[in-house]
């Protein structure tokens, strides 16, 4: 639950403190959604959406869900180089997770 405040909140961490180095308007941190997807072990997971966690998937389904943010979304970029790297970092904040089923 922490990655999808935390990795946004680094990208525009770093923007602003380089901003703030050189004297440009730095960016307000917003993120509109919010989500908590607790892995179980082997009887799957659940996933809730906003703050009063209202159930979107679990067992199985939200265990697919799980594993591609734990595998994919919370990685740098692992081809691209350089360039793909810098993108990765742009002060963004990501949609919601893919929701299987």
């Amino acid at each position: 639950m922490s990655c999808q405040h935390g990795r946004p909140m680094g990208r525009f961490a770093g923007h602003n403190a380089v901003c703030d180095l050189l004297g440009r308007p730095m960016l307000p941190l917003e993120i509109g959604w919010y989500t908590t997807i607790l892995d179980l072990g082997p009887w799957g997971a659940l996933y809730t959406e906003g703050w009063e966690r209202r159930l979107v998937s679990r067992g199985a389904t939200a265990k697919r869900t799980k594993e591609l943010i734990n595998r994919e979304r919370i990685y740098p970029p692992r081809f691209g180089g350089r360039q793909a790297l810098l993108d990765a970092a742009a002060p963004t904040v990501q949609t919601p997770p893919v929701k299987f089923g």
